[in-house]
């Protein structure tokens, strides 16, 4: 029996000894499957930050914007594939190591552009970078300022005088005896003051309508019908009266805007950059020039979601405007279009035209402030009244001298506007709402609008252009345009370093997927970068 049981310890011992070798060779090859299966995702997950990494930094360095240029300088939307493919072969195979893995195939998918969705990646990378910018108390300064401007200019107490307007002088009570004596305050804003004191009449007090009439200032031209004044000024670009000095200045040359990300030019924003038609010649022509006027009731609907509050202050903060082309950044980066903000509005292809439209729009906002005022008046009314009848009184229609005064008063308010306008685009503060004091034009001096300077503009009241700015990009009538255009200012001048360089082709989120092999082993892993939360 012992004889047949020989030898079975020692088989018995080997074969144990196999299994046990067998298994460690399991654990061993299990280890290594999973410590290569872990190298790949470390490598995975350092290609998709590397990837990150390339964002594009003009893209950042200018707008504070994160996003990805898919085509990566114009190589191609395989390029971040091939770095990709380049970044995982070198730090998977060192040049000493117990694996050699190979990448078989890298694909980017799943991406996620800066314009989808509306645009929100873009306004969600606006607000997180003014959140640390600026406080949202700066625009509420502004909008709380716009809306006092509001409450002091309701229309509701004009529209009710001007509905009655039309009807004035049918039985008008009009008589030459109402402006016998006219004050020196109507003499003073009729702007005759230095003509009668060179004719010795300097005690305006005593000065009577008989005397003033035969001055015959209207025949000798130093009095002229601000009808025709308006009229003449219709015909020229508003930039040449406003900013005479500098517009020649502003360029006209238009910006590409054959594959813009904005639709060009839609509803208010159409035009040519001549000025629009603003003659005044009836009461029904005031009455237009008033509905035009968005500012008054866009003021009731401000936004109030802070996303576009941000977008407001990031557009202030990020892109240049007229007057603002001397800052240390405008030296140093180029610029398609000097008039940033401008474009924002407008959506124009020349900095010409876009200045062009806001001055327009300018014109019509301050224009309800200041017909308010003037209409409101009695020395303005009288000085109108007073050179209505020198006007009609040789021809014998002194009659209808009362509704002419007040299309004149119309005039006159709106040359008043013409000269804020100037002082907003000279860099001064203009009133909201205008008195005595800072009334700045006479009558006569209408026709001397266009060579009168821009000094004694209030510097402590009211608003300044970027603030005027600012509110109109709160009421903009597509609020996406102005995001839109933001994006076509970024790439214009993006392009001139990197022509093919185009928005569209930003994405802000990505999946990396990596077929890689070893051996017998082959792994499908992916990453996704991102950068948004």
């Amino acid at each position: 029996m012992k004889k047949k049981n020989k030898g079975q310890i020692s088989i018995y011992v080997c074969a144990m000894l196999c299994v046990f070798l067998m298994l460690v060779l399991t654990v061993l090859q299990g280890i290594q499957i999973s410590e290569g299966r872990a190298k790949c995702n470390q490598a995975v997950a350092a290609a998709t930050d590397s990837i990150k990494g390339d964002y594009q930094p003009d893209l950042f360095r200018r707008y504070h914007i994160l996003a990805l240029d898919q085509t990566y300088y114009g190589r191609g939307e395989g390029y971040l594939e091939e770095r990709a493919i380049e970044f995982l072969e070198y730090n998977l195979n060192p040049d000493k190591g117990m694996y050699r893995f190979n990448v078989e195939e890298v694909l980017l998918s799943d991406t996620k552009g800066l314009t989808d969705n509306d645009l929100m990646p873009l306004k969600q990378q606006i607000a997180e970078y003014m959140k640390l910018k600026l406080p949202l108390e700066v625009l509420e300064t502004v909008f709380h300022k716009a809306e006092d401007s509001n409450s002091c200019s309701e229309k509701k107490g004009l529209s009710a005088e001007l509905d009655g307007l039309e009807s004035l002088g049918e039985d008008s009570d009009f008589s030459m005896e109402t402006l016998e004596n006219p004050t020196s305050e109507s003499l003073r804003l009729l702007g005759v003051e230095d003509i009668l004191a060179s004719q010795g009449m300097g005690d305006m007090e005593n000065v009577t309508f008989e005397e003033l009439a035969g001055l015959k200032l209207t025949e000798q031209g130093v009095l002229e019908n601000p009808q025709n004044i308006i009229s003449e000024w219709s015909k020229s670009d508003i930039l040449q009266i406003v900013i005479p000095e500098q517009a020649g200045s502003i360029s006209k040359e238009t910006v590409a805007l054959q594959n813009p990300t904005s639709s060009k030019g839609t509803g208010n924003n159409q035009g040519s950059g001549k000025s629009s038609d603003r003659n005044i010649q009836n009461i029904m022509d005031i009455t237009r020039m008033l509905s035009e006027d968005r500012f008054q009731e866009s003021l009731n609907h401000l936004p109030t979601a802070t996303e576009e509050l941000y977008g407001i202050a990031y557009a202030l903060d990020s892109f240049q405007h007229f007057g603002t082309d001397s800052r240390e950044e405008a030296e140093s980066e180029y610029h398609a279009l000097a008039c940033e903000i401008e474009y924002l509005l407008a959506g124009q292809a020349s900095d010409y035209e876009n200045l062009t439209k806001i001055a327009e729009e300018l014109s019509l906002i301050r224009f309800v402030p200041n017909v308010l005022y003037a209409f409101s008046n009695d020395e303005m009314k009288e000085a109108a009244m007073l050179l209505a009848t020198l006007i009609l009184a040789p021809v014998g229609l002194e009659g209808a001298a009362e509704p002419v005064s007040y299309v004149f008063l119309a005039c006159w308010a709106y040359a008043e506007s013409l000269l804020d306008v100037r002082c907003l685009l000279l860099g001064e503060t203009v009133p909201l709402v205008k008195d005595k004091d800072t009334w700045k034009l006479s009558l006569s001096g209408m026709q001397n609008l266009v060579s009168k300077d821009a000094s004694g503009c209030e510097q402590s009241k009211g608003m300044n252009y970027e603030e005027y700015l600012a509110v109109l990009l709160a009421i903009m009538p597509e609020q996406s345009q102005k995001y839109n255009r933001m994006l076509d200012v970024m790439q214009f001048n993006i392009q001139e370093g990197i022509p093919g360089f185009k928005m569209k082709n930003c994405i802000y989120e990505f999946r990396l997927q990596a077929e890689i092999s070893e051996g017998r082993n082959t792994w499908f892993l992916e990453g996704t970068g991102s950068y948004l939360p």
